[in-house]
């Protein structure tokens, strides 16, 4: 920085954060218009809370297009390489009427300039970058201010009582795992000291994504139960601030490096942790229940294994139908792998993803993915007739 206000600029850039959903895109993709990027940008009063504040973010492009984009209404509105939006309004990049440009075969980069500017003035400013592949897709590169979530709102990662903070630390942990509808945690507490300002925790952890999967509310993605430790500062309003996530390491290395970081007195609950874990899962499941309840769900909520019945066809053509063709085709990749439904929350609209199998009028295996909306309409459907070890798309 070479003058005093650019060193605000910078330091007031810390604060600011970008969400942004889905990582990746393609021109295919009917779910979406873009990549949704939403400016959040903290207060400067220490507690640690997003929210939109006054002020304008202006997005700028060096090449695709800016847009707005109604979910309600589905009107979009195209903004060129240059908009500016109230703070808390999100924006969508999107290739659109630039397809030539990015038919090149040629990989590229394509920045895109965030900016804060309250009364006029600039406050903070960030780039996102995005990578295209030379042919289909364009992917955003993560970093520490660049986050990857489909919600439109960033929350506080401080909480104002110890076992809030571990709450909310483990679930930070989920952006680790396969996203699916709602993050629950569970956690028991085993023990805390605090020295030096620093507050210790010992705990006994686990992570759960909940989803539906054929009409349940279930868990898609998570963990086991995991002795962790976690240390956390008090800021000046005195909410808890996480310093540092550990867990055990793998392998034959567990058990020692579990006892380097929990005192000897509590190893043996540390070290049989599996005893712990039917209480975690409780604790998940009254989470998802209580998400259901919030969106005015009735299901049943289990975070046990959901029976999936796969698709009955040649082995070789069931490996290209599901592991091959779906590497490059985000509709399919989203479709089940077993005949039965998911459900994706895609840009705050509900989909169901379904897959079927039936028979064709001359006798052949017939599977059909399709993606539905709530209301039973056909968003997007694929069928491929299994001939021997082939799977044929069909009209």
């Amino acid at each position: 920085a070479k003058t005093q206000g650019e060193l605000q600029i910078l330091s007031n850039s810390l604060r600011l954060k970008i969400l942004v959903y889905p990582q990746k895109y393609a021109l295919t993709m009917s779910s979406t218009q873009g990549i949704r990027l939403s400016a959040q940008y903290e207060k400067a009063n220490g507690l640690g809370q997003y929210s939109a504040n006054k002020g304008n973010i202006e997005y700028s492009a060096s090449s695709g297009r800016l847009l707005t984009w109604d979910n309600a209404g589905g009107k979009i509105t195209e903004k060129g390489t240059r908009a500016e939006f109230p703070s808390g309004t999100p924006a969508y990049w999107s290739p659109l009427n630039m397809v030539s440009q990015f038919s090149t075969n040629k990989q590229s980069e394509i920045p895109i300039s965030i900016t804060v500017s309250q009364n006029g003035t600039k406050v903070a400013e960030k780039r996102v970058i995005i990578h295209f592949d030379g042919s289909t897709f364009f992917t955003v590169e993560p970093s520490v201010d660049v986050i990857i979530t489909d919600s439109l709102q960033l929350l506080s990662p401080n909480a104002d009582t110890i076992d809030e903070a571990v709450s909310r630390a483990v679930k930070s942990q989920g952006k680790s795992y396969l996203a699916g509808e709602v993050v629950t945690e569970g956690h028991i507490i085993l023990d805390s000291e605090e020295k030096d300002g620093q507050v210790k925790v010992y705990t006994i952890a686990s992570i759960g994504w909940f989803g539906f999967e054929n009409g349940i509310f279930t868990t898609v993605s998570g963990s086991g139960a995991i002795p962790t430790v976690m240390t956390f500062s008090q800021n000046e309003s005195g909410a808890y601030v996480l310093l540092q996530y550990q867990e055990p390491q793998d392998g034959a290395l567990y058990s020692g490096s579990l006892k380097k970081m929990f005192p000897q007195k509590l190893w043996p609950e540390a070290l049989t942790e599996g005893k712990q874990y039917s209480e975690l899962v409780i604790q998940k499941e009254e989470q998802a229940a209580a998400y259901l309840k919030s969106i005015g769900r009735d299901a049943k909520v289990s975070a046990g294994y959901v029976e999936r019945k796969l698709v009955d066809i040649n082995v070789e053509a069931s490996n290209k139908l599901f592991a091959e063709l779906t590497k490059h085709n985000s509709f399919l990749n989203s479709c089940p792998y077993w005949i039965g439904s998911r459900e994706l929350v895609e840009n705050g609209v509900r989909y169901i993803y379904k897959t079927t199998q039936s028979k064709t009028a001359d006798g052949y295996d017939l599977i059909i993915f399709q993606k539905n909306k709530e209301d039973g309409s056909i968003v997007t459907e694929s069928k491929f007739k299994i001939v021997g070890n082939e799977p044929q798309l069909i009209d």
